[in-house]
């Protein structure tokens, strides 16, 4: 006689990261055979998405096997629990991020164009530790899906147009309306007239990096001539960027994580929009990682759940 058991597992913080943490199920169908050869039982449940998908070989443990002879003895052999798996995420500061983007979302809802959304993300710069992941209504959109990020890649721009040796402290552009052929005028939220780099990142100056990019491509604004490398620019650019972590999957331990989507017309003025943030798009967890790479001082750390 077979004796089959069932399980259920209980989360301990009801809705709070559950979507991450995944759930568990039959085997797959089509994955059936792959389980059997592993030592599975048709009946076994298994990890079917996110955090139980990807560690289900560490969580599954072992089968305590009860054998009954026909002359009515037994042998035994020992099962054994699976491992724990212990995130980073602290679970108190992730209920009331939780609170908190619920709280602002309902009170300003008619805010937003389309459908509300919001994301958080929350990292230690010195580890590389995530200690809050959430969104509003669905908290994966935080690790798959992407958003032209703005002003915040002035930063890196900045960075680029130093180390690329097309600026240096203290050099002065002129703020101000610009027109290229074929492209929508560009401005920053204002004229601001003569700024050097600091105020630029101070006052989030568009032009100011879209200065660097046409320098970077070998553009004379003046003279409408001639985007001489603007290939090269591209690749400057989201090499630059790729550094921070943005357009690059992390890495972290979860499936369908999102790269971001590259833009694929090289033209003269989606360069400028890439240079201030409006043309590549990046998840949420890459922008928190892009910073955290700034307060820790540089390019280098790992991502950690």
């Amino acid at each position: 006689m077979d004796l089959l058991r069932d399980s259920q597992r209980k989360y301990m913080y009801e809705d709070s990261f559950s979507r991450f943490l995944g759930r568990t199920g039959a085997i797959p169908s089509e994955s059936l055979d792959d389980y059997l050869a592993r030592g599975y039982e048709r009946s076994d449940e298994v990890g079917r998405s996110f955090l139980e998908l990807e560690y289900e070989e560490e969580l599954r443990g072992e089968k305590r096997l009860l054998e009954e002879n026909v002359d009515g003895t037994q042998e035994e052999e020992a099962g054994q629990r699976g491992r724990d798996l212990v995130l980073s995420v602290d679970m108190d500061l992730q209920q009331e991020v939780e609170n908190i983007i619920e709280e602002e979302i309902s009170g300003s809802e008619s805010g937003f164009i389309n459908e509300a959304e919001a994301y958080v993300v929350m990292m230690d710069p010195n580890t590389g530790e995530l200690l809050s992941v959430a969104g509003y209504d669905d908290h994966l959109g935080a690790i798959s899906s992407s958003y032209e990020m703005g002003s915040t890649v002035k930063a890196a721009s900045v960075m680029i147009g130093l180390e690329e040796e097309i600026i240096e402290p203290n050099t002065i552009f002129e703020d101000r309306e610009i027109s290229l052929p074929g492209t929508p005028d560009m401005s920053s939220v204002t004229d601001m007239g003569a700024i050097n780099d600091l105020t630029a990142l101070e006052r989030s100056s568009n032009i100011y990096m879209a200065e660097i990019a046409m320098r970077m491509a070998g553009y004379d604004y003046e003279e409408e001539c001639c985007w001489d490398n603007i290939g090269g620019s591209y690749q400057t650019f989201r090499n630059y960027y790729s550094q921070f972590g943005l357009g690059e999957e992390t890495g972290i331990d979860l499936p369908a994580e999102s790269a971001g989507i590259t833009g694929d017309s090289e033209s003269g003025g989606n360069l400028l929009y890439l240079s201030f943030g409006q043309y590549d798009t990046y998840t949420p967890l890459q922008l928190t990682q892009y910073i955290s790479t700034i307060a820790n001082g540089g390019p280098g750390f790992s991502l950690t759940l």
